[in-house]
């Protein structure tokens, strides 16, 4: 696996884990919370130019 894989690969983990996250977040009513991954997700899937379905799997 090449190193631009290795970083791709760790951002959809990334992006999966804060959209676990940003559920919880929504179910608690957080919405600093909420908005701050939607933040972090919208970051990592710019910067790794990540087209993601909504289940955080790559397309």
């Amino acid at each position: 696996m090449t190193l631009h894989g290795f970083e791709r690969q760790l951002a959809i983990e990334q992006v999966s884990h804060y959209r676990r996250l940003q559920a919880a977040a929504a179910a608690s009513g957080d919405k600093a919370e909420y908005r701050r991954c939607v933040d972090q997700i919208d970051i990592l899937t710019t910067k790794h130019n990540l087209h993601l379905n909504r289940h955080g799997e790559s397309e």
